[in-house]
């Protein structure tokens, strides 16, 4: 049988990517009172919703600073 006992996990990289190790959402998410995490994740998901809506069409007669 292998051995059960306690284990000491390198947290460094879940650090280095953002990720709360404890809960295994992006650091970011600022924890400010109660339902906190359900407004976070759902600011996050709108935004990437967004993101992904502007970017699925290619855009034509942009000025020239401005990318697509």
């Amino acid at each position: 049988m292998a051995n059960k006992g306690p284990a000491l996990y390198n947290l460094e990289p879940f650090y280095q990517a953002g990720i709360d190790p404890k809960t295994g959402l992006p650091l970011k998410m600022g924890k400010t009172g109660d339902g906190w995490r359900k407004e976070a994740v759902k600011k996050a998901l709108r935004i990437v919703d967004e993101q992904d809506a502007v970017n699925r069409y290619v855009w034509y007669n942009l000025p020239c600073n401005i990318s697509s």
